[in-house]
């Protein structure tokens, strides 16, 4: 027997798929819901490598009610990262899915002809695939406190009319360059002429857009309360 499945058997990881990311949490969610997407077409457990960090410091569990296993160190195992189509026959013990994008198989990719960024280049996904994966992430739970935080907004701010608006700065360069605040606000200008009661509710990591926007769009422009846009 070999050490690797010696360490996976005494950790109780074979025939596992991890899902490990250090991404922020909306692309740690895509490799999530993607491990356990394909843990279930493989008959593979699932299991999650999460480590806090400056880009996501809650843990899982602070997040999500539901319970998946976590290990703090990965043994072993055939890695499949951004750039790899996972082989639904792999056979070893620990398969280690190390994504920030939603994952496809191989088989998934023969069969449709996906490209790796089809989440990105807004290519349609087969209708099994696309509702495999938006039942997936519904099924991952927020805990009470942040399920009752966000329905309390919810009733309190939005109704048809209301339009989300995220707007990416900070640390991610190309997005001031192409989705430049001037190119949001014709947009929004736009959808204004169709919907003369329309609101926006805009999500950032940047407090200066929001006071922008919120000067643009007076009453119109809305936002979760947050304490800073430090993700940490």
């Amino acid at each position: 027997m070999s050490s690797d499945k010696r360490i996976c058997e005494n950790l109780g990881l074979c025939g596992t798929i991890i899902c490990s990311t250090h991404a922020g949490l909306a692309n740690r969610l895509k490799c999530l819901s993607s491990a356990i997407r394909i843990g279930a077409k493989t008959g593979r457990c699932v299991k999650i490598h999460w480590p806090t960090n400056h880009k996501c410091a809650a843990s899982f569990g602070d997040l999500f009610a539901n319970r998946i296993p976590e290990v703090d160190t990965i043994p072993g195992g055939r890695l499949f990262d951004r750039y790899q189509f996972l082989e639904e026959r792999c056979t070893a013990d620990v398969v280690i899915l190390h994504t920030w994008r939603f994952a496809l198989t191989d088989r998934e990719w023969k069969e449709t002809h996906q490209t790796l960024d089809f989440a990105y280049d807004l290519s349609p996904l087969s209708g099994s695939i696309a509702a495999q994966i938006s039942a997936t992430l519904r099924s991952l739970r927020p805990v009470e406190a942040i399920s009752r935080d966000v329905v309390e907004f919810c009733d309190k701010h939005f109704d048809d009319h209301v339009v989300g608006v995220h707007v990416r700065r900070r640390d991610h360069t190309i997005a001031r360059t192409v989705s430049t605040d001037a190119a949001f606000q014709d947009l929004m200008r736009g959808h204004l002429e169709h919907d003369r009661d329309a609101r926006f509710f805009l999500a950032t990591d940047e407090s200066d857009v929001e006071q922008i926007f919120g000067k643009e769009f007076a009453g119109r422009v809305f936002s979760f309360p947050k304490p800073g846009t430090d993700r940490s």
